[in-house]
């Protein structure tokens, strides 16, 4: 009766855990625009249409830059997410790079050491109010005019340094490659000393916001160390243009075994990250899954409030819960009150154990 099925059930999730053991990882741009403050003087009214900073960077190589662009205006801003219709997404602190932000520089006469640089500091938020800057460092020695150039070997940690490669409408180059893409790469592990991340206000490997912050480049704006940043300066320059945010390192809430598809897979990881709410100890029993894939109901935590909203989840993805792990015949398809009580027992056996 109702006993052997939720057993079926059981199993049925203890298979997912078992062959949810490959990873694919997720790949995305910024797809949607959560705000901007627009700098003054002089964001250019050619590109103030923001929608330009979504999707895929349209690069234009090392001696012309994108017109496909967000002019931010000196000192502007501008906020991105990830979401998209079917999947509520951040991104996570994996090896190496984990995101590229595509500005529009150039090389004056193609000379590597003289860059059309406009740059903007780069912050992360787990929740949309508290974001953590990457340290910057700038050696520029001294303010250029309008139209003057970085040496990009002189700074880091900064944006719109390095011209962009990639170009989604017209070239084959992987946006997602951060040796081949051009753009600026930046990796959260940078910012593991940051005092939000110390704090547990930014976790690392929940990042849904990324935020540019156009640098006036006047000297009135300080590196990590204290120096002044220099960069291209005063009217008519309208200071930072966005392309795109490339995330290489991403995730689905929801898409446990990391494999870009929310579906009955994703149940057994779940449960298993309920059994064992303590990322490094989830991730040696689950290397390949993604432990807070686990928080859809987005509160920052995994625990037994999260059921309803992966079961929920699953269903918006079309998945029928489990039933593609059961082939008896006569076997009655599961209803979501079914999963609803397995995953709740299995959150007991935790308890128990």
């Amino acid at each position: 009766g109702r006993r052997c099925r939720l057993w079926f059930l059981m199993i049925g999730a203890l298979i997912g855990l078992i062959i949810s053991s490959s990873t694919l990882g997720a790949e995305f741009f910024a797809t949607e625009v959560v705000g901007t403050t627009i700098g003054h003087p002089n964001q250019h009214p050619s590109f103030d249409d923001s929608e330009k900073a979504i999707e895929g960077p349209q690069g234009q190589g090392t001696t012309a830059g994108s017109i496909d662009v967000y002019n931010l205006g000196v000192g502007g801003a501008i906020t991105l997410g990830f979401d998209s219709t079917e999947q509520v997404r951040a991104m996570r602190d994996g090896p190496g790079v984990d995101f590229i932000v595509f500005e529009n520089p150039f090389y004056f006469g193609g000379v590597e050491t003289s860059s059309f640089a406009e740059l903007m500091f780069v912050e992360v938020s787990s929740n949309g109010l508290d974001f953590a800057r990457f340290p910057a460092y700038s050696d520029t020695p001294s303010m250029n005019d309008p139209f003057g150039s970085v040496d990009p070997a002189d700074v880091s940690g900064l944006a719109g340094v390095n011209p962009v490669l990639a170009n989604v409408a017209v070239n084959q180059i992987d946006p997602f490659d951060a040796s081949e893409a051009g753009g600026d790469p930046f990796d959260l592990a940078d910012l593991g000393d940051n005092p939000l991340v110390l704090s547990g206000d930014v976790n690392l490997d929940r990042i849904r916001f990324v935020q540019m912050v156009d640098i006036p480049g006047d000297g009135s704006q300080l590196d990590h160390r204290g120096q002044p940043i220099y960069d291209a300066y005063g009217p008519p320059n309208g200071g930072a243009d966005l392309d795109a945010v490339a995330v290489i390192h991403g995730f689905a809430f929801g898409d446990m075994d990391d494999s870009g598809t929310i579906d009955n897979l994703d149940i057994g990881p779940f449960v298993t990250a309920l059994r064992n709410p303590d990322p490094n100890t989830f991730e040696t029993l689950l290397p390949s899954s993604i432990f807070y894939a686990a928080d859809t109901n987005l509160d920052g935590l995994v625990d037994e409030q999260d059921t309803n909203s992966f079961l929920g989840t699953l269903m918006d993805a079309g998945s029928s819960p489990v039933q593609p792990m059961m082939s008896t015949p006569g076997m009655p398809e599961p209803s979501t009150s079914w999963c609803v009580t397995l995953l709740w027992a299995m959150g007991r056996m935790r308890k128990r154990g």
